[in-house]
């Protein structure tokens, strides 16, 4: 495989939840845009990481596009819009030359292990045929 000698992350933070996108995320369409995996990555993980008073884990996250993120600075902002002990909702920004580039949601909710007992499917592999 050919070294393509590209940077060693998608981003650079410049300063407080803003980054620079680098050149491993231009997509192949233009070399003015990135691929969505990049600045989806870099939004999912700002939620992962927002504090929460509770242990919350996400459950479920949703990323909605309104346009092509430039190969441009962007501000990721985060904010709880719906706070909770046991399920709370956050939204997630990534700002782009002052445009709302992706609309993430994140729902958390409190992990408990052991408070339900497995269920079981009943499914099973079946047999391959022979040759």
């Amino acid at each position: 495989m050919a070294n393509l000698n590209l940077p060693s992350s998608f981003f650079r933070q410049i300063g407080n939840a803003k980054y620079e996108p680098t050149e491993a995320t231009i997509g192949p369409w233009s070399s003015y845009l990135q691929h969505g995996g990049p600045p989806c990555a870099l939004l999912v993980n700002a939620l992962r990481v927002f504090p929460s008073p509770e242990e919350l884990a996400i459950a479920r996250i949703t990323i909605e596009f309104f346009g092509a993120a430039p190969v441009k600075p962007c501000e990721i902002k985060i904010e709880n819009i719906r706070p909770g002990r046991n399920v709370e909702l956050l939204r997630g920004k990534y700002i782009s030359e002052g445009k709302t580039i992706l609309l993430a949601h994140a729902w958390r909710i409190k992990s408990q292990t052991g408070i339900s007992t497995p269920i079981s499917d009943g499914f099973k592999t079946p047999e391959l045929p022979g040759p």
